[in-house]
């Protein structure tokens, strides 16, 4: 009897949250946005990592090896510039047994799904559920979130981890109460260490601290309590840097060097923007950002006071911050980069939209939800018509060399030295039973003579023009075993495997 009580309350909870118009709408996005990366995980679960991808797997391979590789020229620079999480997570995966695939719902996937419900619970804190619903649908139709959640990437879990840093920094209130801003900086050290530039959050930050509490903030105890605690995975990497290169963050240096190469602004970068949002969201996009501004010039002597101008003021910062670091820092970007300032992306439409249904809502509440509706529906629709077409076609690509790598595994001799440009990597993650060699890291040797078993050429290799100078002088010592081919023809080959005569 007692039992089906509780079962009862239990159930009248469920009810009576679901009762709520704003609960059952973000029960409706989520299970949206379930089904809409399922139905993609399905159709990209087998496609063939690209070379980020790649060296991400290639690392975690590396440290299930006992870090044997990491003397390699070509895995050298890449250890050092790139984080430690997502490597070291997918090796433990690798380890317990899970196939490519169930890594790739574990790290992608649900990092993918469970960001769109931290956009609902921190549009809710710095807004309303209203805002808050919105904001959350935008990001579950977003193409460009959908396509990077079938690879095996940082940009979506970074983000993710990110989102529980900002939900948390804002729980922490103006107090800073120390538990909520201790977890606050622990997660984002975590988006640190997943992918480094996300720690321009932190700057975001302190200017949102120094812009609503001047210099206050510095006195409180536990700023520096929390903040220490929360950056703990921060020390333990500098330390671990530290003992093994000499210098507390080494991809630092690569980022200063790459950026000092680069003679012009990436303005670029802005145009990313119309790419990333499609229509109609870009133009509420804009309208948000202009409302935003309107208010925070009207309002700028009561930001300290009101809840809604430190929410648009954080927002813009992150927005401003994330654009300004890769079009005059870094002076570089890809539309995935930008995922940074997703909160922006998503909640400045949401602000928009909302404002236009409040403004209906007075006379003409039915059309205040049609409109709504309509808005969220063709910005539904035209992401789907334009990343649909991406998101299937990029799922061939590269596959070829998948599929002789795989080939080379089963069909060569255990133990086979491979050569190739770039192709390392490939060995290592989906050939275990051959043995990479490295070309020479500048430049080869006059009469340089690889020891190796065979060479493996594709049309790919993109990083030096020296193989192509040097395959001729070779020509004779080799015998095709295996190609593959860019079309039904075969008159342009991809991929070559190559035997050297003994």
């Amino acid at each position: 009897m007692e039992a089906e009580e509780n079962l009862e309350k239990r159930e009248s909870k469920i009810y009576n949250w679901l009762s709520d118009k704003y609960n059952l709408g973000l029960v409706v996005v989520l299970v949206f946005a379930f089904l809409v990366r399922l139905y993609y995980f399905t159709i990209t679960k087998d496609q063939a990592l690209w070379w980020d991808e790649l060296i991400y797997g290639t690392l975690a391979k590396n440290i299930l090896s006992g870090f044997a590789y990491s003397q390699m020229p070509i895995l050298v620079g890449e250890i050092m510039i790139r984080p430690p999480i997502v490597p070291f997570i997918w090796a433990v995966l690798m380890k317990i047994g899970f196939e490519e695939p169930a890594s790739k719902f574990v790290l992608e996937f649900l990092p993918s799904f469970f960001s769109i419900l931290m956009v609902y619970l921190i549009g809710e804190k710095m807004y309303n559920k209203k805002i808050a619903l919105i904001a959350s649908a935008v990001l579950a139709v977003s193409w460009l979130h959908i396509f990077y959640s079938m690879r095996m990437l940082t940009d979506v879990p970074a983000p993710f981890f990110a989102l529980l840093s900002i939900y948390f920094f804002f729980k922490a209130g103006e107090e800073l109460k120390l538990k909520p801003f201790a977890l606050s900086i622990f997660f984002l050290s975590i988006a640190i260490l997943i992918r480094y530039p996300v720690g321009l959050i932190g700057f975001v930050y302190i200017a949102f601290l120094l812009f609503t509490q001047k210099l206050s903030f510095l006195k409180k105890k536990t700023f520096w309590i929390g903040g220490i605690i929360g950056m703990i995975p921060i020390v333990i990497l500098f330390a671990y840097n530290f003992i093994t290169s000499g210098s507390l963050f080494p991809a630092a240096l690569n980022y200063a060097q790459s950026a000092g190469e680069k003679t012009s602004f990436a303005y670029y970068t802005l145009g990313f923007l119309p790419h990333i949002l499609q229509w109609p969201f870009l133009i509420l996009f804009i309208a948000g950002i202009l409302i935003v501004l309107l208010r925070l010039f009207v309002g700028y002597d009561l930001i300290n006071k009101n809840k809604m101008l430190k929410s648009d003021l954080f927002l813009s910062l992150l927005l401003i911050f994330t654009l300004a670091f890769f079009i005059f820092l870094i002076k570089a970007a890809e539309d995935r980069y930008l995922f940074i300032a997703v909160l922006s992306l998503v909640v400045f439409p949401a602000i928009a939209i909302e404002k236009i249904a409040s403004f209906l809502q007075k006379n003409y509440k039915i059309s205040a939800i049609l409109v709504v509706s309509v808005l969220l529906l063709a910005g539904a629709y035209y992401n789907y018509t334009y990343g649909d077409a991406i998101i299937k076609d990029k799922a061939q690509s590269y596959y070829d060399i998948k599929q002789v790598s795989l080939w080379m595994n089963t069909n060569l001799p255990n133990g086979s030295r491979i050569i190739g440009e770039t192709s390392s990597p490939y060995i290592i993650y989906y050939a275990p039973n051959l043995i990479p060699v490295d070309y020479p890291p500048t430049s080869i040797p006059s009469g340089y003579v690889p020891e190796a078993d065979y060479l493996f050429w594709s049309a790919y290799n993109w990083h030096n023009d020296y193989i192509k100078n040097y395959l001729p002088k070779i020509q004779n010592d080799l015998n095709p075993v295996y190609a593959t081919f860019f079309d039904t023809q075969k008159t342009q080959t991809s991929v070559i495997i190559y035997q050297f005569k003994k």
